[in-house]
């Protein structure tokens, strides 16, 4: 039942668990695990007042919390989530079709179960409308190796879990050792975290990484406790390695995420600056 305060009726109650959609409309429509932490009053186009909610992204640092307007939130429940994992999957789906559509090549750790011709970070896309204004997104040296020998460790053994810096820990710590911590880095690194977390199973894992997941495909199971989600994201489980990954896959999703050329130029030298930063880093992040 609604709550009514300062004039304002609202549907949901502090302290509530909702599933929240991704407030940014440039990135992808998914649904988070959240908890309504306050009710607050915003205003519409009209200057009338409306409802909105401040939410905690279960899993996610407070320093990404959001204050929301009441549309972007759902009732948990299992319809619901139901509706939740089908815009993941729907989600993943546009990220695999438009690498398809234009022509580009797949990365290592999907050549096996596609088919494809192995794709080098290293190198200049086969496309080069990508090119001036932002430049190539080129992994360092160092880097590459790690995904080579990630992919030895993943013919080797399985990867074990929970990883330890995980993908979220990692996001923060660049954030937190950036001397400005500017709106758009923070951006940029829940950016990566959306990413990250709903492109992980179908477009990130080795086929043999994909067959050791439970039969459902989702994240690991989680001790029941106060309050958190049964199950946990997979920023929360995977490390630097599955990270790196992803990006070989950016430089087709960057063009598409409509920022203008000023804000794509910024977002771009932000990246490389965490590539160094996972460069600098390497010998504590990444797994001996």
């Amino acid at each position: 039942m609604g709550v009514a305060t300062r004039g304002v009726k609202y549907k949901f109650s502090s302290g509530e668990k909702v599933l929240c959609y991704e407030p940014d409309p440039t990135k992808a429509k998914v649904l988070y695990e959240s908890k309504v932490l306050d009710l607050a009053v915003g205003r519409d186009e009209r200057g009338r007042k409306v409802p909105e909610y401040l939410i905690h992204f279960f899993g996610w640092n407070s320093s990404w919390d959001r204050c929301v307007k009441e549309e972007f939130i759902l009732s948990f429940t299992e319809e619901n989530r139901q509706l939740q994992a089908r815009l993941a999957h729907e989600a993943a789906l546009v990220l695999r079709s438009r690498g398809r559509s234009r022509g580009l090549k797949l990365p290592p750790f999907a050549r096996e179960e596609e088919g494809a011709a192995p794709h080098s970070s290293s190198e200049s896309s086969d496309s080069s409308e990508d090119e001036g204004e932002v430049g190539e997104l080129r992994i360092p040296p160092p880097l590459r190796r790690e995904l080579e020998e990630d992919a030895r460790r993943v013919r080797n053994k399985a990867v074990g879990l929970p990883c330890t810096p995980c993908v979220s820990a990692i996001l923060e710590d660049f954030v937190t050792r950036q001397d400005s911590q500017e709106r758009l880095v923070v951006e940029a690194m829940e950016g990566l975290r959306v990413y990250f977390d709903f492109a992980l199973h179908p477009l990130l894992l080795y086929p043999q990484e994909k067959r050791d997941l439970p039969r459902e495909g989702g994240p690991r199971k989680r001790k029941r406790g106060s309050g958190d989600p049964k199950t946990s994201p997979p920023s929360l489980e995977y490390g630097a390695p599955h990270l790196l990954r992803l990006f070989v896959r950016l430089p087709d999703l960057l063009p598409r995420m409509g920022l203008s050329s000023r804000k794509l130029r910024a977002l771009h030298a932000i990246l490389h600056s965490f590539l160094q930063f996972l460069c600098d880093e390497r010998e504590r992040l990444f797994p001996k």
